[in-house]
């Protein structure tokens, strides 16, 4: 599996965590402009500047207010943004859910 989304918030699965990350408590993985996406379930969230890690040990439930839950398996992932390319402005941004 390469990824998941939920909304415009993409999960990509990695092998490893890399080294010299910060643990945060809390199941926040982004606040988008008006509602937060959140995880329940037993997993342990990493950051590493803006980078954020997800450790889950098993199976949990990626949640969005707008959406269908997500199961997310067991696994590490980086959390990433959805982004758009302007072809006028020839530049890229992240989508705001």
């Amino acid at each position: 599996m390469p990824f998941l989304q939920t909304g415009d918030v993409l999960y990509h699965s990695r092998k490893t965590l890399p080294s010299g990350l910060e643990k945060i408590k809390g199941g926040l993985i982004h606040q988008g402009r008006d509602h937060p996406h959140t995880i329940e379930g037993a997993f342990a969230l990493w950051k590493k500047g803006e980078a954020l890690f997800i450790e889950a040990v098993e199976p949990c439930a990626l949640k969005h207010p707008e959406h269908k839950t997500v199961m997310l398996p067991p696994g590490i992932y980086e959390k990433g943004v959805v982004q758009e390319y302007d072809h006028l402005l020839e530049e890229s941004r992240a989508v705001i859910d």
